[in-house]
């Protein structure tokens, strides 16, 4: 009976499996998601690959992208933008892309 008790507080406790998202999508997912009205989801996974492009280049001294003082919804307008013009690219990564589209925005000047 104890066995069963201790079984059964475990299986209660046992976290849910959560619904399995890709780690990898095409800019063709991101511009969908980008182009519909709630596009919180756009801005943040932009803020997300920026701030890697950021962390990557701080270690290896490459910049590519100029920190510029733009919030997260302009950022995604740019990539939202960019993926608009741009078709082509909506085959490539997400990542790619919105590393893409940031860079032609806010070049960096070669000093």
């Amino acid at each position: 009976m104890l066995n069963m008790l201790l079984m059964l507080g475990a299986a209660a406790q046992t976290p849910v499996e959560p619904p399995l998202i890709p780690a990898f999508f095409t800019a063709q997912t991101l511009y969908e998601i980008c182009a519909r009205p709630n596009n919180g989801q756009c801005s943040m996974y932009v803020a997300g690959v920026i701030d890697g492009v950021f962390l990557t280049e701080a270690r290896t001294g490459d910049e590519t992208i100029c920190r510029a003082a733009i919030t997260n919804q302009k950022a995604a307008e740019l990539v939202t933008a960019y993926l608009t013009a741009h078709p082509e690219r909506r085959t490539e990564s997400a990542a790619s892309a919105v590393k893409a589209a940031i860079a032609t925005a806010l070049p960096c000047q070669a000093v």
